[in-house]
């Protein structure tokens, strides 16, 4: 699949001196009781939003480029 013009890319951003001012991470809440789950998670909404807010509100020096889960994953 080709990315269209307006897909963001944070390579383009390398030529402009801008990719130092954005970070980007995957965060996963981990199993949490939800609609999706058919309400069968671990944890609440509140204690899996936990994690996905903490690196919502890094700043921008902060690490990026990473892929963080709550808990072990047997991977």
């Amino acid at each position: 699949m080709k990315a269209r013009d307006t897909d963001f890319d944070r390579r383009s951003f390398l030529g402009l001196g801008m990719a130092a001012l954005i970070v980007i991470n995957s965060v996963s809440p981990g199993y949490v009781r939800t609609d999706l789950t058919g309400h069968n998670g671990f944890m609440t909404a509140e204690e899996g939003a936990k994690l996905p807010l903490q690196f919502a509100l890094l700043g921008k020096d902060a690490v990026s480029g990473r892929f963080v889960e709550a808990g072990d994953t047997p991977w």
